[in-house]
């Protein structure tokens, strides 16, 4: 975006520029032909023998320095010192660009949670699972974490479900929470499982509990 503006402007300030250079160049272009044509006429007043008064000053022996006013630039000077100011703010802008893109910190590194510890008891038809869940040192932050636990009977087949949300807002990177799911109709469940989700989103997770193997 900031290229793009100051490519616009400085295109806008050429084509000023370019005017500015016409225009003097015209003017300059104008007195020149006033002086040739004035000089033609002071040689053909002579060549007719023209009485020409001349001056009894001194000053006409004088070195006459030109007015601050009259001073111009060439054109061509004032084009290329126009291109030299359009590459150097392209250059500068371009390295603004990637010096910052190098210095954007990387983004921390997508991880798996770790189930550290799993328990379940029974109450009634109900079953409660409790548990320990930790967002490894260095991985991104896990918000609205929501742990899930699926039963199944003992064919197999699942029979139901229930989710609670984990303990806190937002799983930082290196904390741990604790949860606990009470589902009921469980009295036929022989076993279960656990996942986590984040915003109806799946969050992978390891088992480093004690005793059982990633």
């Amino acid at each position: 975006m900031i290229l793009t503006i100051v490519t616009i402007t400085s295109l806008a300030l050429a084509a000023v520029m370019s005017a500015v250079a016409w225009r003097l160049a015209a003017e300059e272009r104008r007195r020149s032909e006033a002086r040739v044509a004035l000089l033609a006429g002071d040689i053909h007043g002579q060549e007719l023998g023209a009485h020409i008064p001349v001056p009894q000053s001194h000053s006409m022996f004088e070195t006459v320095q030109p007015r601050s006013s009259e001073f111009r630039l060439p054109p061509a000077l004032v084009a290329g010192g126009l291109a030299i100011c359009v590459v150097a703010a392209a250059a500068a802008v371009a390295g603004h660009t990637t010096s910052g893109s190098r210095q954007a910190p990387p983004a921390a590194a997508a991880r798996p949670l770790e189930l550290i510890a799993l328990s379940q008891e029974r109450e009634a038809d109900h079953l409660n699972v409790h548990g320990i869940i930790r967002n490894p040192a260095g991985a991104q932050a896990a918000p609205h974490l929501t742990a899930v636990v699926l039963l199944f009977n003992q064919a197999g087949a699942f029979i139901t479900s229930g989710r609670a949300e984990v303990n806190g807002t937002t799983l930082e990177a290196g904390g741990e929470a604790t949860f606990t799911v009470s589902i009921p109709g469980a009295s036929e469940a022989s076993r279960y499982r656990v996942s986590f989700r984040s915003d109806d989103r799946v969050i992978p997770h390891v088992d480093r509990r004690e005793g059982t193997s990633s």
